[in-house]
């Protein structure tokens, strides 16, 4: 029986980059869905798919803002004892 590091290693290298790109846009905040959504927006030859990349990811990116903001000042009120 393999263990998973050793199945990991087996993959292509291709193969390993792409689930590297996906733990990264996870830990990103996206959704598999929207990766998927966003790379295939950004592998199209079409300029607008592009454009439609590029404004889902502004997005997403001021969604996390709110959410880093909102973070803190929970941080903030634990920290100073409310």
């Amino acid at each position: 029986m393999c263990d998973g590091g050793e199945q990991l290693s087996r993959l292509p290298r291709g193969r390993w980059r792409q689930l590297q790109t996906i733990k990264e846009v996870q830990a990103a905040g996206f959704t598999l869905a929207e990766f998927k959504e966003l790379d295939e927006a950004c592998n199209a030859a079409d300029g607008l798919l592009a454009q439609k990349a590029a404004t889902q990811i502004r997005r997403k990116l001021r969604r996390c803002w709110r959410e880093i903001v909102e973070l803190e000042r929970v941080q903030a009120y634990l920290t100073n004892g409310g």
